[in-house]
């Protein structure tokens, strides 16, 4: 499977290794992406005579704002393909959904109860998918989402 496709494409199958180091690629590029350039905007205010710890900031919100779809989409392919291979539909990945919907709003838990509640049963439910992705083994052999990638990465090392 090419890379563009293991990153962007919600078909297919990706093994436990192959999902959580590529997940942990597309997170380092990005904060690397986002270091760097807040970097850059910080050297450009201390030239400018601008306060750089505000222009690094600012740079780092249009910066995550713009890019954090591309992150989202990488890893909900990601997911998709990783239940593809434990033999589940990747409907499966809409238990993260409340996770990213409800986690924004941490700060009000403090004083609303119900919210700390629900955000108490959404982490226990994202960090179960989470363990199920990690640890539950893929199926063996060829499945409805396709042939399985360790047989397949296996073919591709053996010489021919």
């Amino acid at each position: 499977m090419r890379i563009l496709q293991i990153l962007f494409g919600f078909s297919g199958r990706v093994r436990r290794r192959g999902m959580v180091l590529y997940s942990l690629l597309a997170g380092a590029l990005f904060w690397a992406a986002l270091f760097f350039c807040a970097f850059i905007a910080g050297l450009v205010a201390i030239r400018q005579g601008v306060d750089p710890k505000g222009a690094g900031m600012l740079v780092g919100e249009v910066f995550t704002w713009a890019t954090s779809p591309v992150v989202i989409w990488i890893n909900a392919a990601l997911v998709v393909k990783r239940l593809h291979d434990i033999g589940w539909s990747g409907w499966h990945a809409a238990w993260f959904i409340p996770g990213s919907t409800v986690m924004p709003f941490y700060h009000q838990a403090i004083a609303n109860t119900a919210l700390a509640v629900a955000m108490l049963v959404t982490a226990i439910l994202v960090v179960g998918m989470a363990l199920v992705l990690i640890f539950k083994p893929g199926e063996a052999g060829d499945n409805r989402f396709g042939p399985s990638p360790k047989v397949a990465r296996q073919a591709a090392t053996q010489p021919a």
